[in-house]
C-alpha cells in the first residue's frame, strides 16, 4: 500500500499539490499522526441485468481525512490497493476478516507503515514521511458483517456503535437465558463495554480469551483468524 501512495503522488501532479498542501496544514508526526480512512465494498461488474455473482469482487480503498473534505469527493484522492474474488475469500478461514487483519497490519505495521517508520512521499524535492492511524472503517452492514466477523442485526448485540442496545429479551430477568448463564457474565459484559475503545482493551483481557470476551461485546463469530481476534489492532487505532 506504501508503495502505491508513493507512485501515486509521484506521477501525479493534482494529488501531488493536494497532499503538499494537506501537508503545510497538518504536518504529519508521531505527535500528532494524520488519520486514515479505510472503504471496503462488493462489486459486481457486467450486465447489470443479468448479474453474474461469480464475478463479485471485494474493493477495499483508503485515503487521509487530513486531505479535506473537497479532495474526498474526487477520486483521485482515493487509493485501491485490492480487488479479490469473493468466493476466493469464502475459501479462507476466516473470511475477509482474516484478509483485513493482514491487510492493516501491513498497512500499519509494514517496513514502510502509516504507524511505524511512515509513509513517504515526495513533495516539491522534499522527501515527507506520513505518520497516520486509522480513524474511519466505511462499509455497508453486510461489509461490516465480513470484516468484523459480526452477525448482524440478529446477533446478541445487533449494533456495532451502540454498546447498550442488545438483542430483544436476551438480557431480560425473567428470560431462560439470562437464568441460564447467570447475571454475573452480563455484568461482566456490560463493565467491558466501557472498553471497547480503548487502546488498551487487550492488557484488560487474558490473551486467550480475548476474541471470545470482544466477540460477546459486538456478537461476533468466534473466528481466531479474525480482525478483531489480532493483539495489534488496538495500535492501529480505534478499529471499533
Amino acid at each position: 500500500p506504501a508503495k502505491l501512495v508513493t507512485d501515486a503522488v509521484a506521477s501525479s501532479p493534482v494529488l501531488q499539490s493536494l497532499v503538499a498542501a494537506a501537508v503545510a496544514r497538518h504536518p504529519p508526526s508521531h505527535a500528532r499522526p494524520w488519520s486514515v480512512i479505510v472503504g471496503f465494498d462488493e462489486f459486481i461488474p457486467g450486465n447489470k441485468l443479468r448479474v453474474d455473482a461469480e464475478r463479485k469482487c471485494m474493493n477495499l480503498y483508503f485515503s487521509f481525512k487530513e486531505l479535506g473534505q473537497h479532495a474526498l469527493c474526487n477520486e483521485i484522492a482515493w487509493f485501491t490497493p485490492v480487488c479479490v474474488r469473493a468466493s476466493k475469500l469464502h475459501d479462507c478461514e476466516g473470511g475477509f476478516s482474516r484478509f483485513l487483519r493482514i491487510f492493516l497490519r501491513r498497512l500499519m505495521l509494514g517496513s514502510s507503515g502509516l504507524a511505524t517508520a511512515g509513509l513517504a512521499v515526495e513533495l516539491n524535492g522534499q522527501s515527507i514521511a506520513i505518520v497516520a492511524k486509522i480513524s474511519n472503517l466505511l462499509s455497508d452492514g453486510q461489509g461490516f458483517c465480513q470484516a468484523m466477523d459480526w452477525r448482524g442485526a440478529s446477533g446478541l448485540k445487533p449494533c456495532l456503535v451502540h454498546g447498550n442496545v442488545w438483542k430483544k429479551d436476551w438480557c431480560h430477568p425473567e428470560s431462560k437465558r439470562h437464568s441460564r448463564y447467570g447475571a454475573k457474565q452480563f455484568a461482566d459484559v456490560e463493565r467491558s463495554i466501557s472498553l471497547l475503545t480503548d487502546s488498551t482493551v487487550h492488557s484488560h483481557i487474558p490473551s486467550g480469551s480475548t476474541h471470545r470476551y470482544i466477540g460477546q461485546l459486538v456478537g461476533a463469530r468466534s473466528v481466531h483468524a479474525s480482525v478483531l481476534s489480532s493483539n495489534a489492532t488496538c495500535s492501529y487505532g480505534n478499529v471499533l
